[in-house]
């Protein structure tokens, strides 16, 4: 832009408009920051060289200039390359060649390429891109990441979050076959939902995704329901070290907690904060599973320890309260309120302290908040999803 601005005497009015239009996109989609980088890299060099041009640098100057930049294009690739750009942005992606296993569903869409099932496929947006590039034109998938494609209401309108929307949206439909990216999005009502209806059958699992085909088809292709008290369920032993490792652990508990299994939840995740002791919300997990467990002494200690430590910690606040919430939804409210006086815009709290208002029958109140958390995220982010969902039941839409 300072190269334009510069340059603004001879600017070419296509530059402008292909910057503003890449622009635009980038700040919608992370992903389109790259297609924007392609865009004005040449604008860049076009303007300035018009600026060097008429102000010549010396050459001694100009080569410094020239290493300085490939010393620095050099460190960043390099910085990215061993890891630790990731590391720094708190992101459970590594940096290498081919497809991250533990972050897409390859074992389900292995099975759903082979097995073809017939009808529509339910799935959350975040893998409809995997999907196209492995199934189309074989299968349509039902939504993906591009917000700008589908526009904001019909983007909002094909999440599925729970068994509610999940419901209307097969009556629409009709869906031969459920995906459950349980390891990457927040699934737990809809996996339990699931799994207490005789309509849907468990056809494959591993610790990345479910994988739910439709009882009646699943009868007549002969696809045999995945044993939940098989020892064999999921792989035994770490399948590798580190973040990998981790991340897999911390699905396979996840599942576990959906299902309400929360004697075999409770000793992975025991075993896992062996292993990796600094886990996020390790502590948070271990008391949801010991207050499950009736053990609720030991989760309330442990609660007590951590707001000690950090008593301004608004995503703290935020995460007990959900711990509290459904015993005690007083002081769940209470917590909630504490993070939005520390954090206004914080979304999660927000949507929370708007349950809370429901549950207390304040219908008012709570949209209210839910309206908070469509004014401060993203159209395309899951809990601004939720929350306009949550406006349409209480009929403010």
């Amino acid at each position: 832009f300072a190269a334009m601005a510069l340059n603004w005497r001879r600017l070419e009015p296509l530059d402008v408009l292909l910057w503003v239009a890449f622009g635009y996109l980038a700040l919608g989609a992370t992903r389109n920051l790259a297609l924007f980088a392609v865009v004005a890299a040449p604008i860049l060099v076009r303007n300035a060289n018009e600026l060097l041009d008429a102000r010549p640098a010396r050459p001694r100057l100009s080569r410094l200039a020239g290493a300085a930049t490939c010393l620095a294009l050099l460190v960043a690739s390099a910085d990215v390359a061993a890891g630790r750009y990731y590391e720094r942005r708190g992101s459970f992606r590594e940096a290498g060649l081919g497809v991250m296993e533990y972050v897409h569903p390859v074992g389900a869409v292995d099975w759903l390429a082979r097995e073809e099932p017939e009808g529509r496929l339910c799935h959350h947006m975040a893998d409809g891109g995997y999907l196209i590039w492995r199934l189309h034109p074989r299968k349509l998938v039902m939504l993906d990441g591009r917000l700008e494609i589908y526009g904001e209401d019909r983007f909002a309108d094909l999440q599925v979050f729970g068994p509610d929307r999940f419901r209307s949206l097969h009556e629409q439909y009709g869906f031969g076959a459920v995906l459950v990216h349980y390891s990457l999005v927040p699934s737990d009502a809809l996996l339990w939902w699931l799994h207490l209806s005789p309509s849907w059958r468990l056809v494959f699992l591993d610790d990345v995704a479910a994988l739910y085909a439709a009882t009646e088809q699943a009868e007549t292709r002969g696809w045999p329901e995945v044993d939940l008290d098989a020892p064999d369920l999921f792989p035994t032993g770490a399948v590798a070290t580190g973040t990998e490792d981790r991340m897999r652990r911390s699905a396979r508990t996840a599942f576990y907690m959906a299902l309400r299994r929360w004697e075999p939840a409770l000793a992975l995740w025991e075993e896992t904060l062996a292993l990796y002791p600094e886990a996020p919300e390790g502590e948070l997990v271990h008391a949801t599973l010991l207050q499950r467990q009736g053990r609720g002494e030991e989760a309330e200690a442990i609660l007590r320890r951590l707001l000690a430590e950090s008593p301004d910690d608004a995503a703290l606040l935020t995460r007990v309260g959900d711990l509290l919430l459904p015993d005690d939804p007083a002081a769940a409210r209470e917590l909630f309120d504490r993070a939005l006086g520390l954090e206004p815009d914080l979304a999660y709290a927000a949507f929370r302290r708007g349950v809370v208002a429901e549950l207390e029958g304040d219908a008012e109140l709570a949209v209210l908040h839910y309206g908070r958390v469509v004014g401060t995220s993203h159209p395309a982010e899951p809990i601004a999803v939720q929350a306009l969902e949550r406006l349409r039941s209480l009929g403010a839409l």
